[in-house]
C-alpha cells in the first residue's frame, strides 16, 4: 500500500500506546508497545500538543508561525517532516 503524501490539511492524532509528559521546553514521548522514548524540543512539544488536540497541520503552522516568529515556509517544512517522522516510528496516525 503506497502512503498518501502529507500536506497541511492532514489531521494527526497520537497513538493510544504513547504518553508523553512536558518539562520546562522539553517533551518526552514514550511508546509503551516498544519501550523506546523520543525527545522534543519546545517547538515540538507545541507541535505534539496541537496533535494531541487533533488539529490541522495548516492550524498548527499558524500557532507556530505567531508564537516564534518563523517564516511560514520554514514551519511548514519543519512541521511535514516531523510528522513524517512521527507517522514512520508509529507515534501518530492519520485522522479523519
Amino acid at each position: 500500500m503506497i502512503a498518501t503524501p502529507l500536506h497541511m490539511d492532514v489531521r494527526v492524532a497520537p497513538q493510544r500506546y504513547v504518553v508523553s509528559t512536558t518539562h520546562e521546553d522539553d517533551t518526552v514521548l514514550l511508546d509503551v508497545k516498544s519501550a523506546r522514548y523520543y525527545s522534543l524540543n519546545a517547538v515540538g512539544g507545541d507541535v505534539w500538543a496541537a496533535l494531541c488536540e487533533r488539529d490541522s497541520l495548516a492550524t498548527i503552522a499558524d500557532r507556530i508561525v505567531e508564537r516564534f516568529g518563523i517564516a511560514r515556509q520554514t514551519v511548514e517544512t519543519d512541521i511535514l517532516d516531523l510528522v513524517g517522522q512521527l507517522l514512520t516510528a508509529s507515534l501518530v496516525e492519520r485522522v479523519a
